[in-house]
């Protein structure tokens, strides 16, 4: 019989009869498919899959081939930056904008790659290193570092920059090899591990926070432009008097809201890596965000024609459901947590 922290499985030896053997799995630790997590990760990486796909997808709408479109689209990326990483920006633009019948198709190709990828089980780890790099280039170039270094960025409106969420929910969901002693197949763990991925979010969470408080502009003020920039857009009429009326709200209420937004940011990212009701502050997290995707997001403008993706909402989400435990699983959590609390008293 083993001790620590190992769990001791029992296998078939050469005569047919089941012998003890230590397999290095961390007790309380369920290998088999979604086990433990309400979601399972192969579910988490179809569903990345598919948004990599349809992103490539929209990157080939007939607008996005138009005279113009990289200059409108890049206008919100460099509105407010620093003068070097706006020139820089500029430049960028007037380099892919000649040739986009070439660049455009070469963008949508690679997102669709990716998709496939992770689509196809046996290409999903290259599928994920791959989406690293490109969303780095995409974060950097398409979405000026998602507004971060321009007083104006909120979760509302989308920061830190959809195409950030990707690599990060795709580590989570990253498929480990079977365990000796464990026929599940593939578990949630990944480079980040159980910590990591925990650590992620409550950096998104309370990051934004930080962003909502910064003390650049007025905070109506900046409310009020996340909001009323979607009505330039071209949306359709029920969201741009929607907009309108979030936007008169807003600048009569922007102080008090933006406290209570920036500690409800704060409260979901901490709790969640507190493993203080995990399940609870995780499901706010996703009312949160799905809230953000339609008044701060209109759906990532996909409806305008011209949206070159579906916004950060579906991918927090993705990604609450991602670390969502099974109840027993919280429980286990909980009980572990409290017990160590006692023995540490």
């Amino acid at each position: 019989m083993t001790t620590g922290p190992w769990s001791a499985t029992r296998e078939a030896g050469p005569s047919g009869d089941l012998t003890d053997t230590e397999s290095e799995v961390p007790i309380g630790v369920d290998h088999t498919p979604g086990s433990g997590m309400w979601v399972s990760s192969r579910s988490i990486q179809i569903a990345l899959g598919c948004l990599w796909v349809l992103d490539g997808l929209l990157q080939l709408q007939a607008p996005m081939f138009g005279r113009g479109f990289t200059y409108a689209i890049n206008y919100n990326d460099v509105m407010s930056q620093p003068v070097g990483l706006a020139h820089f920006l500029v430049s960028v633009v007037g380099i892919v904008e000649p040739h986009l019948l070439l660049w455009n198709p070469l963008f949508a190709a690679t997102q669709i790659a990716i998709g496939l990828g992770l689509l196809y089980r046996p290409a999903v780890r290259l599928a994920i290193v791959v989406s690293i790099a490109w969303a780095l280039v995409v974060w950097v170039f398409g979405e000026g570092l998602g507004g971060l270094f321009t007083g104006l960025a909120t979760l509302l409106g989308g920061a830190p920059g959809p195409v950030l969420l990707y690599p990060l929910i795709g580590l989570i969901a990253w498929p480990v090899a079977n365990v000796p002693g464990h026929s599940g197949g593939w578990w949630r763990a990944g480079p980040l591990g159980e910590r990591g991925a925990r650590i992620g979010w409550a950096v998104l969470w309370v990051g934004g926070a930080l962003l909502q408080l910064q003390p650049v502009y007025p905070y109506p003020a900046v409310l009020a432009s996340t909001i009323s920039m979607n009505l330039a857009n071209g949306e359709p009429a029920p969201l741009a008097a929607m907009d309108t009326f979030l936007t008169r709200i807003v600048i009569l209420v922007g102080d008090p809201l933006t406290l209570v937004l920036a500690l409800s940011e704060a409260a979901i990212g901490l709790a969640v890596l507190r493993r203080f009701h995990t399940r609870l502050f995780l499901g706010l997290g996703i009312a949160v965000s799905i809230l953000f995707w339609i008044a701060g997001q209109n759906f990532g403008g996909v409806l305008t024609g011209t949206g070159t993706d579906l916004g950060s909402g579906p991918l927090f989400v993705l990604l609450a459901l991602a670390l969502y435990p099974a109840a027993r699983a919280e429980l286990g959590q909980e009980s572990a947590t409290l017990s160590a609390a006692e023995v540490t008293a």
